[in-house]
C-alpha cells in the first residue's frame, strides 16, 4: 500500500477531521500515535489524522509509549 493510499484511508476513517481537536477543512497530517523512533509502526491503527498546528504540539512533546 502507498502512502497516499494509506493517508486517504486514515483521512477518511477520521471523518476527514482532526482527531485532537475537531477540525475539519483544513490542511492535515498523519500522526504515529506511538513514533516509529519509540517502536511504534506504519499500521493504519497507529495512525491518525491531526491538523497541523495539532501534529506541530504532538511533535514538541514527548513520545508516548505502547
Amino acid at each position: 500500500m502507498t502512502a497516499v493510499r494509506s493517508a486517504c484511508q486514515i483521512l477518511e476513517r477520521d471523518g476527514h477531521q482532526c482527531v485532537a481537536c475537531g477540525a475539519g477543512g483544513v490542511r492535515f497530517e498523519v500522526d504515529h500515535i506511538v513514533p516509529l523512533a519509540a517502536g511504534g509502526s506504519n499500521e493504519l491503527a497507529n495512525l491518525r489524522t491531526l491538523c497541523v498546528p495539532c501534529h506541530r504540539r504532538r511533535a514538541a512533546r514527548p513520545a508516548e509509549r505502547p
